[in-house]
C-alpha cells in the first residue's frame, strides 16, 4: 500500500525526468555549439553529424523464382494444371539507379 506522500513523491521525480530529458535532447544532446568533449564529460552520446550511406541489399530472397518488370502491368501466365495453387509474391521499387527499397510482406494469391 502506497502512502499519499510516497506517490506524489514518485509523480514528482517522474515529472523531473521527462522535463530534464527533454532539456537535455533539446539543449545539449543534439546542440551542435556543445562540443563533443563537452558532452562526452556529460556521460551523453556522440552522434554523427553525416548521414551514413545505406547499400542496396546483398542477401537473396527465399523465393524460389523471381521476375522483374520496370513497366505497369506486370502479367504473369500460368497453365491450366496449376490452377487452384498458391502463389505468394513480394514486390519492391527501384530507382532510376537501379537501387531496390524495401520489399513488402509477402502475400498469397490462388492461380484462378
Amino acid at each position: 500500500m502506497k502512502i499519499k506522500g510516497e506517490a506524489s513523491k514518485n509523480e514528482a521525480r517522474d515529472a523531473l525526468k521527462s522535463a530534464l530529458r527533454t532539456f537535455v535532447k533539446a539543449y545539449l544532446a543534439y546542440n551542435p555549439a556543445v562540443s563533443g568533449t563537452d558532452k562526452e564529460s556529460m556521460g551523453l552520446p556522440l552522434h554523427d553529424t553525416a548521414r551514413t550511406p545505406v547499400p542496396p541489399p546483398s542477401t537473396v530472397e527465399s523465393l524460389t523464382q523471381s521476375a522483374f518488370d520496370t513497366h505497369s502491368p506486370f502479367t504473369l501466365t500460368f497453365a491450366e494444371n496449376q490452377r487452384g495453387k498458391a502463389l505468394y509474391f513480394a514486390l519492391h521499387w527501384e530507382n532510376a539507379k537501379g537501387q531496390a527499397g524495401p520489399w513488402s510482406v509477402i502475400q498469397k494469391a490462388i492461380i484462378a
